[in-house]
């Protein structure tokens, strides 16, 4: 198994793989491979992403998120989607990616990476906190705003 940064001829497999976890949460995916090859691929990509990959087929894929704590002076990271194909789970490629995501945020300075999970996934709560993570609590009210294109 290898894991690398997304290329562009990953796309394809990448959008199958996103649109699956997204079912998973009971979500109805609407992005696609024209989205992703905005957002993904290359060296300063929107959204940087790993995939794990063995013998030419992808078999999971990690994507982060950069976050900064300007009052503070202090980049972070947001492990922002963590897959891997259920014929592969529990075989080291959750871990490998998740390590990927890490050496490549300390790396950029990181000094601190967060993920979140669903309240009820009590699996992947414990497969965070085996890696590390610890619980914090969550402060305040998030707000959102919509924006028209222009």
């Amino acid at each position: 198994m290898k894991i690398r940064s997304l290329e562009e001829r990953d796309l394809e497999a990448l959008s199958e793989m996103v649109a699956r976890l997204a079912r998973h949460h009971g979500d109805t995916p609407v992005t696609g491979v024209s989205v992703l090859r905005r957002d993904c691929p290359g060296r300063a990509a929107w959204l940087p992403v790993w995939v794990a990959e063995h013998d030419g087929r992808l078999l999971g894929y990690a994507a982060a998120l950069r976050r900064v704590q300007m009052k503070f002076g202090q980049r972070g990271c947001e492990l922002h989607h963590l897959f891997v194909d259920e014929a592969w789970r529990g075989q080291g490629v959750e871990q490998a990616l998740v390590a990927a995501v890490r050496d490549c945020a300390r790396g950029q300075g990181c000094g601190w990476m967060t993920v979140g999970t669903d309240p009820e996934n009590h699996a992947a709560q414990r497969f965070y906190r085996d890696l590390g993570f610890e619980e914090v609590e969550s402060r305040g009210m998030r707000f959102r705003r919509r924006l028209e294109a222009g």
